[in-house]
């Protein structure tokens, strides 16, 4: 819930990239995953998937696909998304980031930014090297995923810091 005090012109917008985050190595462990399905519907690490549906719940953000998986139409991404508990009605109407081949991740983010000035809240939630020290990223590793450190950075990024998740 937005406090009396905040502002926005928008509402925040999480950038979400799916291998590294949602599908950390040890998600291609699950049955699913390892039984051809990831090409098709992947299936999200479950802790990870419902730490970010927390995050969006809290920040009220909605989602941009920064993944390689954007190549798939919006309505693959929805029923990924979907098949992952995520809800799909979230993503925003500018739903991926622009293809630029041989840029970085956070080339093609800065380029959607840049095309919405009035963003003014955005973490990007990816295992990508190039955000690692950019201020609204949230770098974490390929092995483990979206975790409970990560998401109080990004909480705290969105204007909504806390120290416990109910």
């Amino acid at each position: 819930m937005h406090s009396a005090g905040d502002v926005r012109l928008t509402e925040p917008i999480v950038f979400l990239d799916f291998d590294g985050p949602m599908i950390p190595t040890r998600a291609m462990l699950l049955p699913e995953n390892r039984s051809g399905g990831y090409q098709r519907c992947p299936r999200f690490d479950p802790c990870g998937a419902h730490l970010v549906n927390i995050l969006l719940a809290r920040t009220k953000a909605n989602l941009v696909i920064s993944s390689t998986w954007r190549i798939r139409s919006r309505p693959v991404i929805e029923a990924i998304l979907a098949h992952n508990n995520i809800d799909p009605n979230l993503l925003h109407t500018d739903w991926d980031t622009p293809r630029l081949f041989q840029r970085s991740r956070l080339q093609e983010i800065m380029a959607w930014i840049t095309v919405h000035s009035e963003v003014t809240h955005w973490v990007a939630l990816d295992d990508d090297d190039s955000i690692r020290n950019h201020p609204n990223g949230v770098h974490m590793g390929m092995d483990d995923g979206f975790l409970m450190a990560h998401y109080f950075k990004a909480t705290a990024l969105l204007g909504f810091p806390e120290k416990i998740v109910l």
